[in-house]
């Protein structure tokens, strides 16, 4: 017996029209047909595919804030973002964190705890932990939170929370 007829020609390289429930294929748009996201010989779930685009567009969005890139970091939020972190009244509205946030590059982690990541059971909302040194010696590991809203189709990120957890001297 042959290995296609095993497979019943189900082999990789042989041509994969759409399900009925699913959105065709088209080469114009990367795949799904929803604009974006990645193509799977076999297909890729609805939902699998947008959480994987937009874990690449808050991935994007940080790299824009780490290389100081005021203007591709501020077209990627929402007019009403807002911004919280322990200790410090919330930073509300595009204009105010463009000028009290975005006005320097955002510090590198030393070290990525967990990668940017879906929060279970709840939709548009991603989170990674990092590790980073705000003076000698002295490091924090933050949460950060970010709550993307849809304006037009594309994601945009509509609130960030920061989370400090414990610092710990390292001598």
């Amino acid at each position: 017996m042959n290995l296609s007829a095993i497979l019943g020609g189900a082999c990789c390289a042989a041509p994969r029209g759409p399900a009925e429930s699913e959105d065709p294929v088209s080469p114009k748009d990367g795949g799904g047909g929803g604009g974006g996201g990645g193509f799977s010989i076999f297909g890729e779930d609805k939902d699998v595919a947008k959480v994987k685009r937009e874990v690449a567009f808050v991935e994007a969005w940080l790299e824009k804030r780490q290389v100081g890139d005021i203007e591709g970091a501020t077209r990627d939020c929402t007019q009403d973002i807002s911004i919280e972190s322990p200790g410090s009244t919330p930073v509300v509205g595009l204009d105010i964190v463009k000028d009290k946030i975005f006005g320097k590059a955002a510090p590198k982690p030393m070290l990525i705890l967990q990668p940017v990541q879906a929060k279970s059971g709840a939709p548009g909302v991603y989170w990674r932990m990092a590790v980073f040194e705000f003076s000698k010696g002295k490091h924090t590991k933050v949460r950060r939170t970010w709550h993307l809203a849809y304006e037009g189709g594309a994601p945009k990120i509509q609130r960030i929370v920061l989370e400090k957890m414990p610092e710990r001297v390292i001598a």
